[in-house]
């Protein structure tokens, strides 16, 4: 596997912002259950509530997502926070994860033993789309999907009785934002440039899309969070 990734510090664990794996594309399905239990979703199909599925993408002012430093040295304690209680605790939704995004998360938490923050994120259910893992799988609390993401996504969203939410797995969650299959884009914007040492830009090869600004957020006084609604766009702007 060939994946980039930049770790940053969160109290005693760590958070896998970039997940490079190729989309895993599947001939054969094996869907295992989803999660069991309350939830909340806005979107509607048939008069029946679908699950939303939300991504979480942090990158440079310039749009990269790697680079040699956590956080691009940025971090703060309101990031932390919002990361130990979105990422770790998991406000009673499903994480979806790609196959390379997995690997580093399960060894992250094989290795760091009874940890606090790896505890939780164990704890919390996780949905695996992959080609590559084989059942059983070795992190608790994690079902493999065994199909296209794309099919295994509007699967999930009519089936999860919990809203959906993915953290890097980048070039899953391109596909997914490309086949509009996304809710809400939230983006985490740090106020660095990096040129020169930049790696893995976050948006490209994707089709033009609108966004509609929903909310923003300040954190540490640096990072600004900015929440959107995507729609792909039926055309490329100029062609109309």
């Amino acid at each position: 596997m060939s994946a980039h990734w930049c770790e940053a510090s969160l109290g005693h664990g760590y958070v896998v912002l970039v997940d490079n794996e190729p989309r895993e594309r599947l001939s054969g399905a094996t869907r295992g259950s989803v999660l069991q239990g309350p939830g909340s979703s806005s979107s509607k199909r048939g008069g029946r509530r679908m699950a939303t599925y939300t991504v979480d993408l942090f990158m440079t002012l310039d749009g990269f997502g790697s680079g040699p430093v956590g956080y691009w040295g940025k971090g703060g304690p309101e990031l932390e926070e919002r990361q130990a209680r979105v990422f770790f605790g998991g406000e009673q939704e499903t994480l979806v994860l790609g196959a390379g995004t997995y690997r580093l998360m399960a060894g992250f938490a094989s290795a760091r033993g009874h940890d606090p923050a790896f505890d939780a994120l164990t704890a919390r259910h996780k949905i695996v789309i992959s080609r590559t893992l084989k059942e059983p799988l070795d992190w608790a609390n994690t079902t493999l999907i065994a199909e296209d993401a794309v099919d295994a996504v509007k699967h999930l969203k009519v089936e999860s009785p919990l809203p959906l939410r993915s953290h890097g797995s980048i070039s899953m969650n391109k596909a997914l934002l490309a086949a509009g299959l996304v809710d809400r884009l939230e983006v985490m914007v740090f106020p660095v440039i990096t040129g020169e040492s930049g790696s893995d830009p976050i948006l490209s090869g994707l089709p033009d899309i609108d966004l509609e600004l929903v909310d923003t957020q300040l954190l540490d006084g640096r990072m600004q969070q900015l929440s959107y609604i995507p729609t792909v766009r039926a055309r490329p702007l100029g062609s109309d």
